[in-house]
């Protein structure tokens, strides 16, 4: 894993994170309230906040602390406020990037302790790509609630078939 391919993966992590946050406030509008009407509106809120919060939790390990907490999803009810979380991050997740000189520096075993005291320890690159595939974490459990809620059987894919199913999830949670 060289840091270019690192830098290419996040750049693509982005990319798909607002794409999300892009459906989302097209769908809710920006200063929408979430966590009211339907349940399914609050999964997507907090599945949000939950990638958002990832980012922070992981680059904070690895630049040597070990948070403790995660954040509060009810101080990020609206599009807007999981915007500006996002911004945030990705803010200080492409300084730490800048950090970093080269490939060896992905070689740094990073040792932290994850949220209830256990100890880890493995290379930045692994930690890295954990992260980074968080983007996908939202696909499925978008494609699982669709599931449920327009079948009487789940079908818990991994994957959304597209963008446009995408929207239309979106769109039939935001009219119930």
């Amino acid at each position: 894993m060289t840091l270019e391919e690192i830098r290419s993966q996040f750049e693509y992590t982005d990319w798909a994170n607002y794409r999300l946050l892009d459906m989302v406030d097209t769908v809710f509008g920006n200063g929408a309230d979430l966590r009211t009407g339907d349940p399914r509106r609050g999964v997507i809120q907090e599945t949000a906040l939950h990638i958002a919060d990832s980012l922070r939790v992981w680059r904070e390990r690895w630049e040597g602390g070990n948070p403790d907490r995660f954040l509060d999803p009810t101080e990020y009810p609206a599009p807007a406020d999981l915007r500006a979380i996002f911004d945030e991050q990705r803010e200080r997740l492409w300084r730490f990037l800048d950090t970093l000189t080269g490939d060896h520096d992905l070689q740094r075993v990073v040792h932290a302790r994850s949220m209830s005291g256990e100890s880890r320890s493995m290379p930045l690159w692994q930690m890295m790509q954990h992260v980074r595939t968080t983007p996908h974490t939202i696909a499925a459990r978008l494609q699982f609630w669709y599931g449920r809620w327009a079948t009487t059987t789940p079908f818990p894919t991994l994957i959304l078939p597209s963008t446009t199913s995408a929207r239309d999830l979106l769109a039939k949670i935001s009219a119930t």
